[in-house]
């Protein structure tokens, strides 16, 4: 059949390595959402697309779960009341800012590259997340300032901060006394 190909891991038909065949009908789709792994998560009915701040974001069908493919998706969706899911595996270059709504790390693991905290203060559920710090950073979030558990959690790496006011690995400090922390590990240098 004929069709158009699309970048993707993997070989794909005709002997085009890296590349799928869709239909001229799903090219819009495909290019609307930006990548091969949106686009087969939003054609097998798992996700759907859907409004989260104001733009379009893949969600989980029938949940208020945003999918995070990208570094780009978390900073665009962290401050949303929605449970962001990683996808998969990201680098961050710079703050993510305030997260609110929690974060399921599904596994993956934020590897941070910014000389500074990931996220400036963090409310909500944390958990099933790696954190790598890549010489870089002052550790996960500056401040808790909200009812927060985190459960899951493996910090790894080096931290490198310029600024030594609050450096840690989790959270430089705590302003609420509703916070829960269970299983997190830390192999910070």
């Amino acid at each position: 059949q004929s069709g158009y190909y699309v970048s993707m891991l993997g070989t794909g038909f005709d002997g085009n390595a890296n590349k799928i065949v869709i239909s001229e009908a799903d090219e819009e789709l495909y290019n609307r959402v930006g990548s091969a792994e949106k686009f087969a998560a939003v054609k097998s009915g798992i996700c759907e697309e859907k409004k989260v701040n104001g733009t379009n974001q893949i969600v989980l069908k029938d949940t208020n779960s945003v999918c995070i493919y990208t570094a780009a998706d978390l900073k665009a969706t962290a401050n949303s009341t929605a449970t962001k899911i990683l996808m998969n595996d990201i680098v961050v270059t710079s703050s993510m800012g305030a997260l609110k709504g929690g974060l399921e790390g599904n596994g993956h693991t934020i590897t941070s590259s910014y000389n500074g905290y990931i996220f400036s203060s963090v409310a909500g559920t944390i958990k099933n997340l790696n954190v790598n710090f890549n010489n870089a950073g002052n550790g996960f979030a500056s401040e808790v300032s909200n009812t927060t558990s985190v459960e899951n959690v493996n910090l790894t790496g080096n931290i490198n901060a310029t600024d030594q006011t609050n450096v840690s690995g989790l959270f430089g400090k705590c302003i609420t006394k509703n916070i829960t922390i269970n299983n997190v590990s830390s192999d910070i240098n």
